[in-house]
C-alpha cells in the first residue's frame, strides 16, 4: 500500500521539479566554457543558438520498436519491470479507493 500511495506522488514532484529545471534561466557566468544565462531546454533543443553543436543522434522508431520487442521476448515487459505492485493489488486498491470516494 505504500508503494501504490508514495511512488505516484514522488514521481509526481520529480516530474514537477524535471520541467523547473529545464525551463529556469540558468545565471550568467562569464568564466564557464559552456553556455549561460540561457534556458536548458532552449540550449538543448538549439544548441547552435548557444555556440554549440548538436549531438543528438537520430534513431528510427522502428529500430526503437525493434530492440523493445528483443527486450520484451528476452527479459519481459516494460511494464513488469516498472511497477512497484502486482496488477491484482493495482486493480484492487483502485476499487477500494473509488469505494471509499477518492479522498485527496
Amino acid at each position: 500500500l505504500f508503494y501504490w500511495i508514495f511512488v505516484p506522488l514522488l514521481q509526481a514532484k520529480l516530474d514537477e521539479f524535471r520541467l523547473w529545471w529545464n525551463h529556469h534561466r540558468v545565471r550568467v557566468q562569464i568564466e564557464k566554457n559552456m553556455p549561460s544565462g540561457h534556458v536548458p531546454a532552449d540550449a538543448f533543443a538549439h544548441p547552435k543558438n548557444f555556440g554549440g553543436i548538436d549531438c543528438r543522434i537520430s534513431v528510427p522508431q522502428a529500430a526503437v520498436d525493434d530492440m523493445r520487442q528483443m527486450l520484451t521476448e528476452e527479459v519481459g515487459s516494460r511494464e513488469s519491470h516498472l511497477s512497484w505492485f502486482s496488477l491484482e493489488f493495482a486493480e484492487l486498491t483502485e476499487q477500494v479507493y473509488l469505494h471509499i470516494g477518492k479522498p485527496t
